[in-house]
């Protein structure tokens, strides 16, 4: 019997997914967003690292991350939270994010210049400080 508990224990506990470190807050939503990890997306609703964001048909948000860079996503819109690592003390940072399809506008944040990447279907762009849109 205990060991059928503990065999239940280990699988119950290892099907768990480990609770993803939360990178960023939306701060804007219109109409239907929706993320992998934290399902449907309203104002205050964590994102984290490897989050897939998708947005509908004439929907759109913004998400604010722990650096400070703003990511607005648009219609009909699909993309990747790759990566986000940040170190508010050396402002050291390495953010990737890979937008799958549709329309983005991204601010950088406060790390340092380029550790910003941005993957598209076309191309990768590295940002040195910077706003750029596509």
């Amino acid at each position: 019997m205990r060991r059928l508990f503990t065999l239940l224990f280990v699988v119950l506990f290892l099907s768990v997914p480990a609770q993803a470190a939360r990178i960023g807050v939306a701060s804007v939503v219109k109409n239907q967003v929706n993320g992998s990890v934290a399902g449907v997306i309203n104002v205050g609703t964590g994102v984290s690292e490897n989050e897939v964001i998708s947005t509908g048909v004439e929907s759109s948000t913004q998400l604010l991350f722990r650096d400070e860079t703003s990511l607005t996503i648009g219609p009909s819109s699909k993309l990747t939270l790759d990566r986000f690592v940040y170190n508010p003390n050396t402002r050291a940072g390495d953010v990737v994010v890979n937008v799958l399809q549709g329309t983005f506008r991204f601010v950088s944040g406060s790390a340092k210049p380029g550790g910003y990447t941005i993957k598209t279907p076309a191309a990768s762009i590295g940002l040195r400080g910077t706003v750029i849109e596509g």
